[in-house]
């Protein structure tokens, strides 16, 4: 039977698809012969432009939709924010699923009812958030390893144009730089501390910082700039992150990298400006294949995971190992990658930067042994599970059974377009309006009270 799924994710841009990963799961779901049904989120937060919105969170208009469509199942991407109370009321099997490392630390998703499930990428995931679910859920609480898999020709003879390529967004560290300038004129101890902080978070992501935080003048440092302890503790973290990528970008720079990510990179590399011309400003990654074709073009790709969850196994690197490129990942003692392919597992880990210089200097140069390590990663892929299964999974998880696929035509997919959920308020602007409003009473009021 054909499907109907109901999609609720997350995009910074209206009515847009927000991610490679993501595109990867609609497109999934389509050759399934499913339709799907997308809400984007950020069509439902305040708009970015000068055109004034009302807009509050329209869970009836959202539950209205759902009675329109009629689906058979809803996925919520990446723990977008649907009340406990309102997914009671829709009804049906619910799947959370985050399938990346990036879901923010400030908001750790949680299982609600019998006839919903978290579905996590990474191992890493899987025991951070196991501890915030309730004992009766835990069974709930999946972990299926996603990723795109469904185009690449592994083997090919694809001309070999990069050396080294690093495919990563840039993280926004705006907000915590204006903490630190805050921080300065606060009192003495005050950015020694958030330094200690960094130092804990550095060695161990997630650790218990109340000790730190009672020992100094952080907690009111904190109430002064209205800024909650776990937000705090994830702009330190993706400042740690963003850290990192620069590091390991000036490492490898004399070696010949190639950077792909978001315009933010300009803005970071200009402050080293030497180390521009490794990133493509012109190149924009539009879609799975182009993202692909990229692997296939390089001797090596370097993956890292998310400082939050150091020694996750993240969807792309699943990717790399089957395409004509060398996958380098860091080495942690739990990685996921000995969970899922064994102890003894021949893929590259570097220890520290140093590290990863050397190992990316040695396969450069000795390209026979690089190409046999690659065949070698290729057939560890061979015998994995095809994306197409993993879809199949999912739904299997909330008790669909499907059939197969060859008696439908491939699925649709419908953008919900935002004018369901607010009012447009295009002709003016609605704090002038209630400014206009309040004076005109107040001289009614004036002339009321000298009569």
């Amino acid at each position: 039977m054909q499907q109907k799924i109901f999609l609720i994710g997350y995009s910074s841009d209206s009515g847009q698809k927000s991610n490679h990963s993501h595109q990867s799961l609609l497109d999934g779901f389509k050759q399934l012969g499913h339709n799907l049904y997308i809400l984007n989120e950020s069509d439902l937060h305040l708009n970015k432009q000068s055109v004034q919105i009302k807009r509050i969170f329209p869970l009836k208009k959202i539950e209205k939709e759902i009675s329109r469509i009629k689906p058979n199942l809803i996925i919520i991407l990446n723990n977008s924010v649907i009340p406990k109370n309102q997914k009671v009321k829709f009804n049906l099997p619910i799947i959370n699923l985050i399938p990346s490392e990036s879901s923010p630390l400030s908001v750790l998703p949680t299982i609600d009812f019998k006839n919903e499930h978290l579905i996590v990428n990474n191992y890493q995931q899987y025991d951070l958030f196991n501890k915030n679910i309730q004992k009766d859920n835990h069974e709930n609480l999946h972990i299926l390893p996603s990723f795109t898999n469904n185009l690449l020709t592994t083997g090919s003879s694809s001309i070999l144009k990069h050396n080294i390529t690093f495919v990563e967004p840039h993280i926004e560290t705006k907000k915590i730089r204006e903490i630190f300038a805050k921080a300065v004129t606060h009192h003495d101890t005050t950015l020694p501390s958030i330094n200690e902080v960094i130092n804990k978070l550095e060695i161990q992501p997630n650790p218990d910082l109340s000790p730190t935080m009672k020992d100094s003048q952080l907690y009111d440092f904190l109430a002064d700039c209205k800024l909650p302890l776990i937000e705090f503790e994830k702009l330190l973290t993706d400042h740690i992150c963003a850290e990192k990528q620069t590091s390991l970008i000036e490492k490898l720079y004399p070696l010949g990298i190639s950077l792909y990510g978001n315009s933010k990179w300009i803005h970071e590399l200009l402050k080293k400006p030497e180390y521009l011309d490794c990133f493509d400003a012109n190149k924009s990654i539009q879609s799975i294949e182009e993202l692909q074709n990229l692997y296939q073009q390089s001797k090596i790709v370097v993956c890292d995971s998310k400082h939050q969850f150091n020694g996750a196994l993240s969807y792309r690197s699943y990717d790399v190992l089957s395409s004509n490129a060398l996958l380098m990942i860091p080495y942690h003692q739990d990685s996921d990658v000995f969970r899922v392919f064994g102890k003894n597992c021949i893929i590259v880990m570097y220890k520290n930067l140093e590290h990863l210089h050397e190992l990316c200097l040695y396969y450069l140069n000795n390209e026979k042994e690089r190409a046999i390590l690659v065949t070698k990663c290729n057939k560890l892929m061979e015998n994995y599970i095809q994306s197409n299964d993993r879809y199949r999974t999912y739904l299997e998880i909330v008790g669909i059974n499907i059939e197969d696929n060859h008696k439908y035509n491939h699925g649709d997919e419908e953008y919900i377009k935002p004018s369901v959920f607010y009012r447009l308020k295009k002709y003016f602007n609605t704090n002038k309006t209630l400014s206009y409003i309040k004076r005109k009473v107040k001289g009614i009021v004036r002339r009321l009270s000298f009569n």
